[in-house]
């Protein structure tokens, strides 16, 4: 049996198992296996590649995978428990209806109820190209395109009986203390101070402009490193990766946070309205709907504000895990990098005046 209460160790046996549940292999069995851990780990898991060893080497099985795991430090995977349990129930009950591309699921546990250790077993695309800001527009256009027939497959969702784990709070602020115990981090520039605080101030006046858009689907950390492009038969697809803080929301959420995370504030604003336009074409071809483009922009400009909050919440993750090193080091460039794009197009749109 596999532990998963403190320690996560995977055999050939309990491999054959999985794939047998999964419909993967029949007679064939994993005769070895080497686990290696990669040097990416996110803030809610640890990764591994599994690459087996069949005592059948003519299987059509696949030759690698990728495993998540829960982090084994207790007060780590405390913090990020809802969110693997997130991706968990993602891969479960979501990935097989989306009409868009995700890492095939083939099995996983989630003991995120009782805080064990839980894991995910998934397709291996490490050999596909990660997004880049420097890719072909072409790339980025389809990728905008994917998500937006995501959001586009499940709008209005939200009006009728929806799962509970789906409406978890992307934009909660932490009580007074922690909030004040947050700021005072070095990671924490004065300026995103400083306009973090405008942005709590007005927090509830930003929802209520916000209220009357449709709901959807959406991915919540939508970035380029979430995306890979995949090449087969000459054709160039998107797979969007990390799921982890899927949830109901505004899908201009997930288009906010692609620019300003994606692009340097020059190539943003570049594409910015070419890619919003994109965007909403591609929602009216399959739902119809069609707001004015002043209302899309305004409502773009607004969801600039809430990507403040959601950078306050990666600081909050990347202090809480015990990160070190060249993690550690990783994680601070990205927070900051992200902290100076988003002030930037705030800035740009002159955000803060619309409320």
């Amino acid at each position: 049996m596999i532990d998963m209460q403190t320690n996560f160790e995977l055999r050939p046996v309990e491999l054959t198992s999985l794939l047998r549940r999964a419909k993967i292999l029949e007679h064939n069995r994993v005769d070895s296996l080497e686990m290696i851990k990669q040097d990416y780990p996110g803030l809610t898991s640890q990764i591994f590649r599994i690459i087996p060893t069949y005592e059948n080497q003519d299987t059509i099985a696949p030759t690698s995978f990728i495993l998540k795991v829960s982090h084994t430090d207790k007060r780590s995977r405390v913090l990020s428990n809802h969110l693997f349990d997130n991706e968990s129930r993602f891969y479960e009950h979501l990935s097989p209806i989306i009409r868009i591309k995700t890492p095939d699921y083939y099995s996983g546990v989630n003991n995120c109820a009782t805080r064990n250790l839980s894991f995910l077993l998934l397709e291996d695309l490490s050999s596909a190209e990660v997004l880049e800001e420097n890719c072909s527009c072409t790339d980025l256009s389809s990728t905008v395109q994917e998500v937006a027939k995501l959001h586009a497959q499940f709008l209005q969702y939200g009006s009728g009986k929806t799962n509970s784990w789906l409406h978890r709070n992307l934009y909660s602020v932490p009580g007074e203390r922690s909030l004040h115990r947050l700021l005072d981090r070095e990671i924490i520039t004065d300026d995103f101070r400083t306009v973090l605080l405008q942005v709590i101030k007005k927090r509830d006046q930003i929802f209520d402009k916000l209220k009357h858009l449709p709901r959807t689907i959406i991915h919540g950390d939508f970035r380029s490193d979430n995306v890979v492009i995949r090449e087969a038969g000459g054709k160039r697809s998107v797979c969007i990766l990390d799921w982890q803080m899927v949830r109901f929301g505004h899908g201009l959420a997930d288009i906010s946070h692609f620019m300003s995370s994606t692009f340097s504030s020059e190539t943003r604003r570049l594409y910015e309205t070419d890619f919003l336009t994109e965007y909403h074409k591609v929602l009216k071809a399959f739902t119809g709907y069609s707001p004015k483009k002043s209302d899309y922009l305004r409502h773009y400009k607004l969801s600039t504000l809430l990507e403040i909050i959601r950078i306050l919440h990666g600081a909050r993750y990347l202090i809480g895990i015990n990160a070190s090193g060249s993690i550690l080091q990783k994680g601070i460039y990205r927070l900051q990098l992200a902290m100076k794009r988003s002030l930037t197009a705030i800035k740009d749109h002159n955000s803060l005046a619309l409320v």
